[in-house]
This record gives C-alpha cells, structure tokens and sequence, in this order.
C-alpha cells in the first residue's frame, strides 16, 4: 500500500459522496457558530452582558450561578460533540455503502442510527479513556504532596515527561484510531472489536498509513478554514485507509 492510493481512494468517496461532505461542513459550520454564540450570550448572563465591558465592572455571581454558566457550557458542547460525531458516522457510512443502501439525500438517513449507536460506543470509550488519563497525571501530583520542594521538582519532570509521552504515543498511535473510528462506524461493530481490528490491519503497512495521517493533519494549516476542511475529509479518509488496508489483508 502506497500513501498515495490512500489519498486517491479518499477524494474518490468524496466526489462520489459530496452530499454527506457537504452536511458534514454545515454542521461544523453552524455548529461552531452557534457554539460561540451560546457561549456568549453565557457570559453576558453570568458577568452583565455589555456591562461586563467597562474597566470598573465587578462581577457579582454567587456559586450557583457559576455553576449553572459551567453546566450551560458542557451541555452545549457536548450536544455539538454528538452531532459533529454522528455527522461523521453518517459521512463515513455512506462513503463505504452509499451505491448499496441508497444514494442521494435520501439515502443519507438510512445511515443515522448506526452512526449514533457508532458515536455512542466511541463516547463512552472515550469518556473511560480520559478518566484513565486523568488518573495518571493526578498520580504524578503524588511527589509533590508528600516531598516539598524537591517533591515538587519530580511533579513538574513527570508532567513533562507524561506530556511528552503522550503526544509521541498520539502521533504514533494516530493510524490506529483512524481505522478504528472508521471500523465502528462501518462495521457497527463494538469498539474492542474494531480496536483488534485496526491493530492487525495497520500493522499490515504502518508507515504508509502513518504518511497518510499527516497528510491529512497538513490540511489543517489552510488559514481559517484548516479545522473545517480536516472535520470533512477525516471520514472518507478513514473509510479510504480501512479499505486500502482490507484489500492488502484480502
């Protein structure tokens, strides 16, 4: 497998489902908009709306409403996490079955509730996954609680390191979760399935699939828009690496 067929197959699916791209970035589009308008329109509430523009102002916010303004923010965010990842769901399915099951319009909506069971079933890994990050980072507080100043000094190394060991194992790791994400939803399949899955069909050409993970993440980098254009092209992309990766196991 060359990095290159990785790339042709994705804008292949693209072209050949533009409809599910297109409802995809719309959704990105709107859903940042409305994001950013909530947000807003939170903190005008919380802090007195245009007066909280003056130098002299003092917000006056007992904790209730601090913590209606935070439950306000992870409930509008976590509302457009669920419909950015059932959009991309939605997107990936009808790249990998879209003559089968219906093309147009139409035929996007046979392709929503396995992308909702997907997202859920991606959502709550995720949810365990950080848990378990959290966790070693809050063990890395453990030195500084009980040694002072050196204490603190190991604290600082560990989160360093930690830091540092978790962005070369996401870059490293990268691959596999693409074709994971694209399992899930493709396959309706459960996570740890789709996890065994990924490991053994990424292993088959790690370094080619790698290459087309950056290239993908390159896409970022376009001004302004980088974020949106990556959202859009992440779920044929996947189906693209999922795919190119079956027919070398074939």
């Amino acid at each position: 497998m060359r990095v290159g067929d990785v790339i042709d197959r994705s804008f292949e699916l693209l072209r050949r489902e533009w409809r599910a791209a297109l409802l995809l970035g719309l959704v990105m589009v709107v859903g940042s908009i409305f994001l950013v308008v909530s947000i807003l329109i939170g903190l005008g509430a919380a802090f007195g709306g245009f007066d909280a523009l003056d130098p002299n102002f003092e917000p006056d916010m007992d904790g209730a409403a601090a913590l209606a303004m935070v439950l306000f923010f992870m409930v509008v965010s976590f509302l457009f996490a669920v419909v950015v990842y059932v959009s991309t769901g939605v997107a990936a399915r009808a790249a990998a079955y879209g003559p089968e099951e219906g093309t147009g319009w139409s035929g996007l909506g046979a392709h929503s509730w396995p992308a909702l069971r997907g997202a859920g079933r991606l959502f709550g890994w995720g949810i365990l996954f950080a848990i378990a990050i959290s966790i070693l980072f809050a063990l890395a507080l453990v030195p500084m609680l009980l040694g002072g100043e050196d204490g603190g000094a190991i604290t600082g190394l560990l989160f360093l390191g930690g830091i540092f060991v978790f962005m070369l194992g996401a870059i490293a790791l990268a691959p596999f979760f693409m074709v994971l994400t694209a399992a899930v939803f493709v396959d309706d399949a459960s996570v740890p399935a789709s996890a065994k899955k990924a490991w053994r069909l990424v292993g088959l050409s790690y370094w080619p699939s790698l290459g087309a993970t950056v290239i993908l993440w390159l896409f970022s980098l376009v001004p302004l828009v980088g974020s949106i254009l990556v959202a859009v092209l992440t779920p044929t992309y996947q189906v693209a690496l999922l795919q190119e990766l079956e027919d070398l196991d074939a």
